[in-house]
């Protein structure tokens, strides 16, 4: 690679006050001549005279942070609406669609409970409805929900959350403010726990109110 010389400048005199062009010396830095092979380590390490291409500076920020609560909000905001909507966390298409059908299964008392009224029917009220003998097993869904429905979606949200962020290099981003490891931590699994709280207290509800 070659440079053209200033008109002002001899060949001797080109060193480092001359202006840069963007353009670097290649042989400055590995040679372009014959004979490289006979050069020492240190003849090499020697400091060259054709200047720098760029400077970089860093400037600390100067203006004005967020608060707290604003940091938090957007990593749990940046949770929970990548279920519904995208340009936020992409959660799996997987995990999407077994919480879609857990939340309709979870409503399978509530069609059955509203299907025995309509009907006007004594047992399937009894069998579906909100009685002493089913309030455990059904209001609070003790098999399948709890035992199988909800901790497979918990190990589901629970264990990308946080590794992903140090997969993809999402944790810098993160990092680059004056966030703390509790807020961290926190918002991460206050997200998993409002996710699961849609599920599960929906479902509910409206099952109390079928």
């Amino acid at each position: 690679m070659t440079e053209e010389l200033p008109e002002d400048l001899e060949p001797g005199e080109y060193g480092a006050e001359a202006p840069v062009t963007g353009q670097g010396r290649m042989e400055a830095a590995w040679g372009s001549s014959e004979g490289d092979e006979d050069l020492s380590d240190t003849q090499v390490a020697q400091p060259t005279s054709t200047g720098h291409v760029f400077e970089q500076v860093y400037k600390p920020w100067q203006g004005e942070l967020n608060p707290r609560w604003m940091r938090n909000w957007a990593i749990l905001r940046h949770h929970l609406l990548g279920i519904f909507k995208k340009g936020h966390r992409p959660w799996g298409m997987p995990t999407r669609l077994f919480i879609l059908v857990v939340f309709l299964a979870s409503l399978s008392d509530a069609a059955l409970t509203l299907l025995s009224g309509l009907l006007g029917e004594a047992s399937l009220h009894q069998l579906w409805g909100v009685s002493r003998d089913n309030l455990y097993g059904h209001v609070l869904g003790f098999f399948p929900r709890n035992v199988l429905y909800y901790p497979i979606i918990a190990a589901l949200l629970v264990g990308s959350v946080i590794s992903e962020d140090r997969q993809h290099g999402t944790s810098a981003l993160y990092f680059s403010r004056p966030i703390t490891r509790f807020d961290y931590v926190g918002m991460k699994f206050l997200s998993v726990a409002l996710i699961q709280s849609i599920v599960v207290l929906l479902t509910l509800t409206l099952y109390a109110l079928a």
